[in-house]
């Protein structure tokens, strides 16, 4: 799903922020920090041009009647989602856009599908903020990572 209002984008932002709040006070963060890390958060989601939600439901799964192969089921689900976000990111590359892979609503999928009045069934588990590069961004540096560091051979 594609969200470009502002209504329902500050809605998400809300909804989502909501959840967080209530999530980092129970983990005793700071109040004040909660507040900074939440005022952004709603910032870069209502700032972003356009938010692109990723959503699971059931339709469509293979049903099992054991809970092992249900969670596989739905763990193929959200590889194939994954696979997805990444294609779409790929794809606003070569369109020359910028994209931003944020991780919230899978901490909080029934907000996210409340604040945006989507189907009960389905539940948002990726945000891909998309937009236009700002030509001023710099990345920070990182050093090179040694492929030795990152693979295991047996």
């Amino acid at each position: 799903m594609t969200v470009v209002s502002r209504d329902a984008k500050e809605s998400l932002a809300t909804g989502m922020g909501e959840r967080w709040r209530r999530d980092l006070l129970a983990d005793h963060v700071d109040p004040a920090r909660v507040d900074e890390l939440v005022t952004a958060s709603h910032r870069k989601l209502t700032g972003a041009p356009a938010l692109v939600v990723g959503c699971l439901t059931w339709d469509g799964l293979d049903r099992y009647p054991d809970p092992d192969r249900q969670r596989a089921e739905w763990g193929m689900a959200l590889l194939s989602l994954g696979a997805a976000v990444e294609n779409l990111m790929l794809a606003a590359a070569d369109a020359e856009l910028a994209s931003c892979w944020v991780a919230a609503p899978i901490f909080c999928p029934e907000e996210a599908r409340d604040a945006l009045a989507l189907e009960p069934e389905w539940l948002p588990h990726a945000l891909v903020l998309v937009g236009h590069p700002d030509p001023s961004y710099r990345p920070r540096e990182r050093p090179a990572v040694p492929l030795d560091d990152l693979r295991a051979t047996r």
